[in-house]
């Protein structure tokens, strides 16, 4: 064995066993933050649907296998904000549905009870990113709305299942700048634009990642609901107005090194609850949800009451996985802001639930400062590094350098 070829084998003989186990653990934590944990749901009453009023009606759909997370929440909270839809949330059947990072949803109709009751188009359909993208039962569905003359708002993933219903043909499209290659290898007749935040065609207004989803369902109010309707929106959530234009992050191998290594065994996921107390903000669980799970270095839990449906802010039904029992196995709570958020922690404190659990309160911060707040938590006691990865993957706002990150 020559000289130089000893030091690389040695070398490669204790870099790639750890690749390989940070690579595993890696691929083990993102899939538990997709999927659906084996127990079901405990059996709780339902509400009936809701009624549709005389206001423009605008219609998000939703997997029964699981939804990305914030493409749900964010565009509900707008919607809800700028006060001038009918919001509604329709998927295949009307059951507990699994969101990721580990919180579940109530549809509000199923396809079925959805056409009995409004079989007319309503007037704009949004489409988040499904875990089942190819799911022949979700494609002939918003295939359906479409022939009835429906508008798309299609966030960061969805483009993956609008495309393959062929409803991006001869269009120009936007998507998460993790899939723009892969997608435009697979369906080269669609025109994939990079570096802006979301695109208005005739009939579709698509969004880049994560993130892009509140200016792109802030665009969709604008132009069904007009421009008080947006005003009003970014008024109450405190949504800022963000330039169009947006450089598409790129990744380095350097900084897909520092998420192998924290799924690997030289880094402990710390146990993390995040409460979801009754009337919780939407764009705070959002925050949550998209940043401690990516990371790879906390195990997260939703907490709360797990008899029963618990309303978020702008009123999504939700149910959690855990109850308050897990609070003392837990290194941290952090508890989202929210209608009932400053009495839940002081009930919290003064119970001692979890005496010797910390926890962090968002009470007080805005809702459209709810990203920013949970990445400079995780540059704080993580490292600017992961902070600064994980802003990159949801296209989220950069991480101000803190001391010691």
């Amino acid at each position: 064995m020559n000289r130089l070829a000893r030091p690389i084998l040695l070398v490669l003989g204790f870099i790639l066993p750890i690749l390989v186990v940070a690579g595993w653990r890696s691929f083990g934590a993102m899939q538990r933050m997709v999927q659906y944990p084996g127990a079901p749901p405990p059996v709780v009453e339902f509400p009936e649907s809701p009624p549709i009023g005389e206001r423009p009606v605008a219609v998000i759909v939703l997997s029964n296998r699981g939804t990305e997370a914030a493409d749900v929440l964010l565009p509900y909270a707008v919607l809800q904000a700028s006060d001038a839809f009918e919001v509604v949330t329709v998927a295949p059947e009307r059951r507990i549905s699994p969101l990721t990072g580990g919180l579940d949803v109530l549809p509000d109709y199923s396809f079925e009870s959805w056409a009995e009751i409004h079989p007319e188009a309503p007037d704009f359909l949004v489409v988040p990113f499904f875990l089942d993208a190819q799911s022949e039962v979700l494609i002939e569905w918003i295939r359906a709305r479409v022939a009835q003359g429906t508008p798309l708002v299609s966030i960061s993933e969805a483009a993956r299942t609008l495309a393959a219903a062929g409803l991006l043909e001869g269009q120009r499209s936007t998507t998460h700048f993790w899939s723009m290659s892969s997608l435009a290898r697979n369906y080269p007749n669609t025109r994939w634009v990079a570096g802006t935040r979301y695109l208005e065609e005739e009939g579709l207004i698509s969004t880049a990642g994560v993130t892009a989803a509140l200016e792109g369902t802030l665009a969709a109010v604008r132009r069904f609901g007009g421009l008080p309707a947006e005003t009003r929106a970014r008024e109450n959530l405190g949504i800022e107005s963000l330039p169009k234009e947006w450089p598409m992050p790129v990744i380095s191998l350097a900084e897909i090194g520092i998420l192998l290594l924290n799924g690997c065994f030289l880094t402990s996921a710390t146990p993390m609850a995040i409460a979801v107390p009754e009337g919780a903000d939407d764009l705070h669980l959002a925050a949550l949800l998209e940043t401690y799970p990516r990371s790879l270095t906390a195990e997260v839990a939703t907490v709360g009451d797990r008899d029963k449906l618990i309303r978020s802010r702008a009123g999504l039904p939700l149910m959690v996985r855990a109850d308050e029992s897990v609070f003392p196995a837990m290194s941290r709570i952090v508890v989202p802001g929210g209608i009932g958020s400053e009495a839940y922690v002081d009930r919290l404190l003064k119970t001692r639930r979890a005496p010797d659990v910390a926890v962090s309160s968002m009470v007080g911060v805005t809702s459209g400062a709810g990203l920013a707040w949970a990445l400079e938590d995780l540059a704080r006691r993580e490292d600017q590094a992961t902070a600064t990865l994980v802003g990159d993957m949801i296209e989220g706002p950069s991480v101000p350098l803190w001391p010691g990150a």
